[in-house]
């Protein structure tokens, strides 16, 4: 209803790491009117997904995949299954090995500011900034790749933004201006926190600066979502009509249908339908392995 009200067309869904929440997601939009897009921002592992060396293979990405079709969301599926019952260290994750073998049907997003390609920004690595950018150019193809830049008032978001704008510069790769959504009015930033405590282990009178104040974390119209006017991001502002049109092309090229009765048996369902993946997450089930695709969603992004 919030959606709607704020004149938005489409959703997305990027659940860190799961896709728990898609099919009740996907049930919600349809009911509301509004096209719902089906991803996940993913954990990448900084090795292989199999490497699980304390100290060394903590230090994962962020990576935002969303499905263009069925295809893609099979692949989605598969990815994140094997996210947990291979790459699971601390977090699900996915390598970019296995990212290369399943990026069919699939829309890239460089992810926010603890993706890989602005952490090498910030790093001071732009070489290999660059070229991971325009090695997953080449991966999901022309509109299929985008530099995400987002402003939340964080100083490191400001730094990789001038990176990635000098990226967009240099290799013609697409922006996408983003904002995150964690809840829905901006008075629930207090339930949030809340829930941020608990996933810390802390109490709300032991944090210092609250988790959601100064942040835009709200869903938002378009108007007010995405980068703030500061002048060292003038340029990005002025392309907001060139934005709009890369947003609309993303909702156009993503979308698929899911069968009612695969909506009425749940996801896993229709994972266990679809193939050989499903085959093989139906054996990992009959060994006491489980799939991800179960349980309640965690938050949206804005569509």
């Amino acid at each position: 209803d919030r959606v709607k009200e704020l004149g938005q067309t489409a959703i997305a869904i990027t659940d860190h790491g799961v896709m728990y929440g898609c099919i009740d997601f996907y049930k919600a939009a349809k009911a509301a009117g509004i096209k719902p897009i089906i991803g996940c921002e993913v954990y990448v592992a900084p090795r292989s997904r199999f490497d699980k060396e304390h100290g060394v293979d903590s230090e994962y990405t962020h990576l935002i995949l969303l499905c263009k079709n069925e295809t893609g969301y099979k692949n989605l599926c598969y990815l994140v299954s094997m996210a947990f019952t291979e790459g699971f260290y601390i977090k699900p994750r996915i390598d970019w090995a296995l990212l290369h073998e399943h990026a069919k049907g699939l829309i890239c997003l460089s992810g926010c500011v603890a993706g890989a390609i602005p952490r090498m920004i910030n790093a001071g690595n732009y070489e290999g900034a660059k070229k991971k950018a325009l090695e997953l150019s080449e991966l999901f193809g022309k509109d299929g790749f985008y530099l995400e830049i987002q402003d939340h008032g964080l100083e490191a978001e400001k730094r990789a933004a001038e990176g990635l704008l000098r990226i967009h510069r240099e290799t013609g790769i697409p922006l996408a201006v983003t904002n995150d959504a964690h809840y829905v009015e901006k008075d629930d930033a207090y339930y949030q926190d809340v829930l941020m405590c608990v996933q810390m282990q802390k109490t709300m009178h032991h944090v210092p600066e609250k988790f959601s104040e100064n942040r835009f974390s709200e869903f938002r119209s378009l108007p007010d979502s995405g980068i703030k006017a500061d002048d060292d991001l003038s340029y990005s502002v002025s392309m907001r009509k060139s934005n709009d049109i890369r947003r609309r092309r993303i909702i156009q090229k993503t979308g698929m249908h899911i069968p009612d009765d695969v909506i009425g048996n749940h996801a896993d369902f229709y994972f266990i339908q679809s193939g050989k993946y499903g085959d093989r997450a139906f054996r990992q089930r009959q060994h006491g392995r489980k799939t991800t695709l179960q349980g309640s969603n965690q938050g949206i992004r804005n569509g």
